[in-house]
């Protein structure tokens, strides 16, 4: 399954939810893959890059936008990311919600906003 298929199914199931249910979702879709931590977290990443790229999401923290174009704003998240996935998991996943300093904010092809 190439990248493209593997972001469908996962947009398929979590769009319009949060960072959390994205990554939740990536998991399980990545569950008979042969991957490691690190390189399921670069295929996450490349996820938010390409949804960033189509204007289909930003990132923000506290009602405000994360300021910089994407590669900023990716390498914001990547320097506070877990370095282990039991870190990120730790405590049913609060990381996203205490600790990540972005959430996703969805973009609707009407120009709605639905802040997670």
């Amino acid at each position: 399954m190439n990248n493209d298929e593997i972001f469908d199914s996962v947009l398929g199931h979590s769009r319009g939810y949060s960072m959390g249910s994205l990554w939740q979702s990536l998991d399980v879709e990545l569950s008979d893959a042969k991957i490691n931590y690190q390189e399921q977290t670069d295929i996450f990443l490349l996820l938010l890059r390409s949804l960033l790229c189509k204007g289909q999401i930003r990132l923000a923290l506290d009602g405000e936008y994360i300021a910089g174009d994407v590669d900023h704003q990716l390498q914001v998240l990547r320097r506070a990311w877990p370095n282990s996935k039991g870190e990120l998991e730790a405590d049913m996943g609060l990381w996203f919600l205490v600790n990540a300093p972005a959430g996703i904010v969805w973009m609707t092809r009407e120009g709605q906003e639905i802040w997670t």
